[in-house]
């Protein structure tokens, strides 16, 4: 305190003059600076033209230009120096004006030398302001030497007092002056230049860096997405295959006369080999979406239909549970309208699963609604709901509304982030909203596409064809595998041929009369790929399904770009490989 109190105005003065500039953007830096070095210029020019002018007599234009161009000088010390370059160089570009223009007029007009300062304004505007505002400086300067010249021509311009001596030398002076303050001025800009284009070059340099750096960021990233999908993949096949045996067995097992216990033993087994399938596929589902490899299928189907399908899929379970469980159809829902039925089915039996998971007692339903040219179906609960945090973070994937839910009630926060990732695939929206204690309302809405309704005949289901006698070849090296598609495959009355490998596959087919090949895809020596290929190059058109525990993105495309006609997924489900060969083995297929 003391020692503030001991500085004086002069020192406070010379301080504030001194204090750094402010934070200022680059453009903004470098122009303060341009106006300071031109006020050096002005000030010399000032103390050159000043004694002239006195020495001649003009005393009054002395005057007039010392104070205009003391005042461009303290504009750029003053101004500039205090972070306001753009207001500093609108009062330097305006003392410098006057000054210019007032000694044109009184020295003689447009007819002396000392016109041709006038290209001082322009050209001083370059160097102490913003682009936007240059041009109008420019003009500026010619609509005044043009003003000057009329007044000239009108006599109202006065003549100069100067003799003809003085005012020659008066001539002389300027042209030097002026080639010199021109020259000055060329080096000052292209000191300025310079600075620019150092910063530009650094920021290239910088630039060129963090590029680089981005590239290996994304090489990295590219690296890990291949690492992830490849330890995926293979922690898929290899957990489908036994899953698969498991399974498959159970289904057999089922088939087979069972006491009421070992029953209810067996479908336990099936119960919990359905969650881990389950589990696996919306791992893969989470793969596929954050892959952006998402197909999205765009037929007719029933709105109607498919919400009664999926609440009679979950009915057994809500009335285990005590709870109710409908559909509730509003007015103006189409009947049919363009869609994945796949997906959309998919959606709602994750919602309708959510609620059943965390609803003990009340009701669940499953509500259609339109608005306007919106589909809306709702899934509302009278479960525990969640508050406003919960519901934030809710559809964010391995994400469950607190920590105790996976502990009370399972599962792996994957079930909602896929239903909202396949909502935004369809154009629509999933969001929620909840009270704590209440329950739940889950909202899809998607956009209608209305369709025509399917023709009678096209909704008749086909005629089941009897598959007793049909032969059929599977390659698979798994033995347990072998077993589950062949006790499957004998349950439908089909005569099997087995074959260990890709190679042996080719040696049963030499000689054989089958009617469709089952083709497992990853088998030692010759895989079921070459196999493929290697059938077709021989001119085989029967129908070949790849049977295969690789379900990640792009493996039914490979498996048809081999050669293959359909792909099935491991575990074995009895009706999607009874519905393949329905398909396949139909001869109209």
């Amino acid at each position: 305190m003391n020692a503030k109190q001991n500085i004086g105005p002069r020192e406070r003065f010379r301080g504030w003059i001194d204090a750094p500039l402010v934070e200022l953007a680059p453009e903004m830096r470098r122009l303060a600076r341009t106006q300071q070095l031109g006020a050096v210029m002005v000030a010399l020019l000032t103390i050159v033209w000043i004694p002239i002018l006195a020495v001649l007599g003009e005393y009054f234009s002395a005057m007039v230009i010392s104070c205009t161009l003391g005042l461009a000088v303290g504009s750029a010390l003053l101004l500039s120096r205090r972070g306001r370059p753009i207001l500093s160089g609108r009062l330097m570009m305006t003392s410098l004006s006057i000054g210019l223009l007032y000694s044109i007029a009184m020295l003689g007009g447009v007819s002396r030398a000392g016109a041709g300062w006038i290209v001082i304004i322009p050209m001083s505007a370059i160097f102490y302001l913003p682009i936007a505002e240059r041009h109008w400086w420019a003009i500026f300067a010619g609509f005044g030497i043009s003003g000057i010249w009329v007044l000239e021509g009108m006599g109202w311009v006065p003549e100069s007092s100067l003799n003809a001596q003085a005012a020659s030398f008066l001539d002389v002076i300027s042209l030097l002056l002026l080639v010199t303050t021109i020259a000055m001025g060329l080096w000052v800009r292209g000191r300025s230049w310079r600075e620019v284009n150092e910063t530009l070059e650094a920021t290239n340099q910088t630039l060129h860096q963090e590029v680089a750096v981005r590239q290996r960021a994304e090489e990295e990233a590219r690296d890990a997405v291949a690492a992830r999908t490849g330890f995926l993949a293979t922690i898929s096949h290899e957990i489908r295959t036994p899953l698969n045996g498991v399974l498959g067995i159970t289904e057999v097992l089922l088939d087979t006369s069972l006491d009421e216990e070992q029953r209810e033993l067996a479908e336990t087994v099936k119960s919990s080999g359905k969650m881990l399938r389950t589990l696996l596929d919306d791992v893969l589902d989470y793969s596929k979406i954050d892959a952006g490899r998402v197909d999205l299928e765009s037929i007719a189907l029933s709105v109607p239909n498919l919400a009664n399908g999926v609440a009679e899929n979950w009915k057994k379970l809500a009335a285990d549970k005590g709870l109710e469980l409908g559909v509730e159809l509003g007015a103006g829902v189409p009947e049919w309208i363009y869609g994945d039925p796949v997906r959309l089915q998919q959606v709602l039996n994750n919602l309708v699963s959510n609620a059943l998971k965390f609803t003990k007692a009340g009701h669940i339903s499953v509500q259609l609604g339109r608005e306007g040219e919106r589909l809306h179906l709702r899934v509302q609960d009278t479960g525990v709901g969640m508050d406003a945090e919960a519901q934030k973070r809710i559809f964010q994937a391995f994400r469950q509304a607190d920590s105790s839910v996976t502990r009370n009630y399972g599962g792996t926060g994957l079930g909602l982030a896929i239903s909202r990732s396949l909502a935004l695939a369809m154009d629509g929206e999933l969001r929620v909203s909840s009270t704590p204690g209440q329950g739940s309302v889950f909202t899809l809405e998607l956009p209608i596409r209305e369709a025509e309704a399917p023709s009678v005949a096209d909704q008749l289901p086909l005629e089941t064809l009897d598959l007793s006698g049909v032969r059929i070849l599977v390659a698979e090296d798994n033995v347990v595998n072998q077993v589950v598609v062949s006790r499957l495959l004998e349950c439908l009355g089909v005569q099997v041929t087995l074959a260990a490998d890709g190679q042996a596959c080719l040696d049963a087919w030499e000689g054989s009369n089958v009617d469709l090949v089952l083709m497992d895809c990853q088998m030692p020596g010759m895989d079921g790929y070459q196999a493929t290929e290697r059938l077709r190059k021989i001119g085989v058109r029967t129908p070949i399904i790849a049977l295969t525990a690789n379900n990640m993105p792009g493996d039914r495309v490979r498996s048809l770009q081999a050669g293959m006609d359909d792909h099935l997924g491991k575990p074995i489900q009895p009706d999607a490989l009874n519905a393949c060969l329905q398909r396949w083995l139909r001869p109209s297929a």
